[in-house]
């Protein structure tokens, strides 16, 4: 169960005891009231603090908390303090993630009137080694770039995204996968109503090629302390895929930011810091002087544009409908084309993040 610190009083905890959630998720965020109040959350620490000392007294020992870094302000000392007092609950679980300035937003907006600004590179790579260093040194498991768990206690419910799980999804908005295709049921609670009590349920389908589920593949299984097996590659997605992804993963191999170990392919602790790239480096990319875009399903057609090393075509050229889509699209540089990926495995889906930092 997800909840806010602030829902969270000991009439509700107890309210929630007596159905069967073994596990509570609370999004604190930041133990900084300054930045909780900019962040616009309605809590404070001090409320956070005594939500999951209620939960705990309450009989709940499965905790998990959420914290972001790379707030407005925030600098390395300060982000010690909060994953001093995260530790200091002793939480199960900890998610942490990079703050997203997502455009539209009241902090997205601040930034562009440069009343505040984003944390820098520098600053962020110190922060996400500070989170690792404090948190594994705990003995939390860093079991996905995210998310750091007490032993036994990792998220079966995200995890099953990592592991190709088919799972079945109730409820508007809900999402399927059955290993070839995710759907996804209509938005609207009236209409996903009408539709099950007349015994046609709205919802989309997406159909997965491949390729597809190959890139799905190498973004999931990647990102975690598992890694991605080499094996189960070569069996699923044939040898033409298994070769393309060992070529591709040959220079990092070599720099030391992946390795392989029992016939296993994962990030070592240099590359985690460089995720996003190395997992972008081994999708699939259709090698064509055109750039092929592959287009969402309420896009009317593909979009193609034929660029070259002098000319690198804007956002705009490509039309603005691609930067929000619900399909990601991921930028890169290849033999003087810009390409751009069509990457799957989105939040929406999967709970990804393309970390530690995405823009």
């Amino acid at each position: 169960l997800e909840a806010n610190p602030d829902d969270l009083t000991p009439e509700y905890i107890s309210m929630l005891r007596t159905f069967p959630f073994n596990r509570i998720s609370m999004g604190i965020q930041t133990f900084q009231d300054s930045t909780l109040k900019l962040l616009q959350r309605r809590h404070t620490a001090e409320q956070a603090i005594r939500a999951f000392q209620n939960c705990r007294t309450a009989g709940f020992r499965n905790i998990s908390i959420d914290l972001m870094y790379g707030l407005p302000g925030e600098t390395l000392a300060s982000w010690k303090e909060d994953l001093k007092q995260a530790l200091a609950l002793h939480p199960e679980h900890i998610s942490a993630y990079h703050l997203i300035y997502e455009e539209g937003t009241t902090l997205w907006q601040l930034r562009e009137q440069h009343k505040l600004e984003e944390a820098d590179e520098d600053l962020s790579v110190s922060l996400f080694g500070t989170l690792i260093d404090s948190l594994t040194a705990a003995g939390y498991e860093h079991y996905e770039i995210s998310n750091f768990c007490l032993p036994g206690f990792h998220s079966r419910h995200n995890s099953s995204y990592w592991t190709e799980k088919k799972y079945l999804g109730c409820g508007p908005s809900a999402h399927s996968y059955n290993g070839t295709s995710r759907q996804w049921n209509v938005a609207s609670l009236n209409e996903y109503i009408r539709g099950i009590s007349n015994g046609n349920p709205t919802f989309e389908v997406e159909e997965l090629d491949l390729y597809t589920r190959y890139n799905d593949f190498v973004i999931t299984h990647i990102r975690t302390q598992w890694g991605m097996p080499l094996p189960k590659l070569r069996k699923q997605y044939g040898e033409e895929l298994y070769k393309y992804c060992l070529r591709m993963a040959t220079p990092h191999l070599q720099q030391g930011t992946l390795e392989i170990k029992n016939d296993t392919l994962k990030l070592t602790r240099k590359g985690i810091f460089i995720s996003d790239g190395i997992m972008s480096d081994m999708l699939w990319v259709e090698s064509v002087s055109y750039t092929h875009l592959r287009a969402h399903e309420n896009m009317k057609s593909d979009y193609n544009y034929k660029v070259n090393a002098d000319h690198v075509p804007t956002d705009e050229e490509y039309g603005s409908t691609f930067g929000k889509d619900r399909l990601g699209c991921h930028k890169r540089l290849q033999n003087g084309y810009r390409t751009y990926c069509y990457a799957q495995a989105v939040r929406e889906h999967t709970g990804w993040q393309y970390c530690p930092k995405r823009t």
